[in-house]
């Protein structure tokens, strides 16, 4: 999975210091949310992929770099500043001459072209990109729509494409393991929704289903299912043919 900084957002900029200080903010949640370990199909850092043309010196408003607004955020935020510094002062990759350009507002990215299959991350300049989708054009001829990521909603939207799953406990099994009347074996669910939600974060995916490995209680491994929307929930699966015990224990380490 890629998610790449858009850079056109960042040329545009902010025409007062506070918005900018602001929309810097708000994508600094964005950030957070996008690395944390619930966010399953993303390897934050490494799959956020900087701009090379987005820099310290970039100005965000007049006078008023990206570098400058970053220690603003520092001192107001000590959490973002440092995941946004190590996202936006990270050297973005070099630009790939046979991706295109893609257009808006006049300016062209071939960042943004490369990755048009991906995500972008804006922060927003402009209510073009506060939403799910920025639309520009591709060369300046073909109507070019990538889908974007600016507010932690988004992330909530893309649930599935960014693996962003939640556990929660499913009633139906307990502490205990125990029969149903009909016969069905109900096994017990992770000690804590704690415990739960960090399985699930690690959980793998083997024969179609979703599993993980309790590396700190014996290997014991539980199955997670899904239930709504993005919410998973778990129990101790204590079925597994032995070779299949081992192929998942081994592809969880």
């Amino acid at each position: 999975m890629r998610i790449a900084i858009n850079d056109i957002s960042f040329f545009k900029g902010f025409e007062r210091i506070d918005e900018a200080r602001k929309a810097l903010g708000q994508f600094g949640d964005v950030a957070l949310q996008l690395m944390d370990a619930r966010v399953s199909n993303v390897d934050a850092p490494v799959d956020i992929v900087n701009s090379n043309k987005v820099h310290k010196a970039l100005e965000l408003a007049p006078q008023y770099s990206l570098i400058e607004a970053l220690n603003d955020l520092k001192s107001a935020i000590g959490e973002q500043y440092l995941r946004v510094l190590q996202i936006l002062t990270m050297r973005g990759e070099e630009e790939d001459e046979n991706a295109g350009v893609f257009c808006l507002f006049g300016y062209q990215s071939k960042h943004c072209a490369r990755h048009k299959e991906d995500f972008l991350l804006s922060i927003v300049s402009d209510e073009k990109f506060a939403k799910k989708k920025v639309e520009g054009t591709l060369n300046d001829r073909e109507a070019c729509s990538i889908r974007n990521i600016a507010d932690v909603e988004h992330i909530f939207s893309y649930w599935e494409e960014l693996g962003f799953r939640l556990y929660e406990n499913n009633p139906k099994h307990g502490k205990r393991k125990y029969i149903r009347a009909g016969g069905e074996k109900v096994s017990i669910a992770p000690e804590s929704d704690e415990l739960g939600q960090k399985l699930l974060n690690k959980a793998i995916n083997y024969k179609g289903k979703l599993f993980s490995v309790d590396t700190e209680r014996n290997n014991r491994i539980f199955e997670f299912r899904y239930s709504y929307a993005n919410k998973y929930h778990g129990f101790l699966n204590e079925d597994l043919a032995e070779e299949d015990k081992n192929r998942i224990i081994e592809a969880a380490r």
